[in-house]
């Protein structure tokens, strides 16, 4: 399996679970599914690609397992470092105080 395409399922596999995990929460407490709920799906397998091929670039050597291990935390971590980083009330941007 070429690992561009292990790392897009690594980076899909959350939302899959998320999306399995929606099964057990009674059907009104549920959110709204609208077209913008499809976006984290199309988004976060990009992100996982992006970043393997920045990996293979590099020269580092990708087994299927590495990419798809790469694919599900490299999105988390993009995440993460963009929710350091959110506008305050005052409009200013930079780490939350």
């Amino acid at each position: 399996m070429d690992p561009i395409v292990a790392a897009a399922f690594g980076g899909l596999a959350p939302r899959l679970i998320d999306l399995a995990l929606l099964s057990h929460i009674p059907e009104r407490q549920r959110p709204n599914i609208d077209r913008y709920y499809a976006i984290p799906f199309i988004i976060m397998p990009f992100i996982s690609m992006m970043i393997a091929y920045i990996y293979i670039q590099s020269g580092i050597s990708l087994t299927p397992i590495l990419a798809f291990n790469v694919g599900i935390s490299a999105p988390l971590i993009v995440k993460s470092a963009a929710e350091a980083y959110k506008i305050n009330k005052r409009g200013d941007i930079g780490p939350e105080a």
